[in-house]
């Protein structure tokens, strides 16, 4: 789970949105977890962390196919599937007034544009970095010119210590 705050000061409106990032490895049980765990206490789990921390954007990987429902957050109406499981963004209410326009990137990612404040949020998954120039070509024509956050989710970048918060600033 990546949790971070981004200010980008040429936004037409508050200068800063906050976005949790968390791939959800399809909702299986951990290996930690006691043994009568069941997918409803996983998804428990992650509307309580989603409403704690509520970011005003929040970009799921390796779903397995449905998205745990999260009272103060709206998905954006595409759940395109990956290498592995399916992807969503939710977006706050907050952010859910604005006009959006979706682009489904095909067996990698979804994008999400907010017409109004011209920002672009995109929700990679990637199997392998190999890929990347590939798909890196391909999104880019899509985004020119936009303010954009990308979340890249990759096996090789996975054993990296994701836990803490980070502030980004564009």
């Amino acid at each position: 789970m990546v949790y971070g705050i981004v200010t980008i000061p040429k936004l037409r409106m508050e200068n800063h949105f906050s976005f949790l990032s968390w791939n959800l490895a399809l909702l299986n049980r951990s290996a930690h977890a006691p043994q009568h765990w069941e997918l409803c206490d996983t998804e428990e789990v992650v509307r309580e962390q989603v409403i704690e921390l509520s970011p005003d954007i929040v970009l799921f990987q390796e779903l397995p196919g449905l998205v745990p429902y999260i009272e103060t957050h709206n998905m954006v109406r595409a759940n395109p599937q990956s290498h592995s499981g399916h992807l969503a963004i939710l977006i706050s209410q907050r952010l859910s007034e604005f006009e959006t326009t979706l682009t489904p990137l095909e067996g990698f990612g979804l994008s999400v544009t907010f017409m109004e404040i011209g920002l672009t949020v995109a929700n990679i998954h990637l199997a392998e970095p190999e890929q990347c120039f590939v798909h890196i070509r391909i999104f880019c024509r899509l985004i020119l010119a936009s303010s954009i956050l990308l979340q890249w989710n990759w096996k090789s970048l996975q054993d990296l210590d994701m836990s803490k918060s980070i502030d980004c600033h564009v």
